[in-house]
């Protein structure tokens, strides 16, 4: 038997309460929710870390990160993007339109945003999102940052 699999009666002992009464479904959660934590942080799974993994229902499996991405004020959304898009360069428009556009006729590909610090590549790549996201009502992509 792992160590994580059943650690009530060490947790009784440490909190000095042997009538403290904890579940499966219980330790299943914070199993779930640990998961969740480390998976945001590092990409890796729990048992990744030789941690026992927790039991996911179909339902448990769509992950919080989505759940947060699918919450935001749709109407602010569009201010947001609309009082925005005028504010951007000719060349930031120029980004901006290009893959709007090509995602809006369905064309796949990977667009990547390469410009020197201070030039507005945030500022673009959060209109596009919000433009996409509205358009959509979903979350459309992920963004990676730092070098490769």
């Amino acid at each position: 038997m792992n160590a994580f699999e059943k650690p009530w009666p060490k947790i009784r002992r440490e909190l000095h309460n042997d009538s403290i009464d904890f579940s499966d479904e219980i330790f299943n959660t914070l199993l779930q929710l640990l998961d969740d934590a480390v998976q945001s942080m590092t990409g890796k799974p729990l048992s990744h870390f030789g941690l026992p993994s927790p039991v996911r229902t179909a339902a448990d499996s769509v992950s919080s990160e989505l759940q947060r991405e699918l919450c935001y004020d749709k109407t602010a959304l569009m201010s947001h993007v609309t009082t925005n898009e005028s504010l951007m360069t000719e060349d930031q428009r120029a980004a901006y339109d290009y893959v709007v556009d090509a995602i809006g006729q369905v064309k796949s590909g990977i667009f990547f945003l390469d410009a020197p610090g201070g030039t507005g590549k945030t500022f673009v790549l959060n209109l596009i999102t919000g433009s996409i996201a509205r358009r959509a009502n979903l979350p459309v992509f992920s963004l990676l940052r730092g070098r490769f």
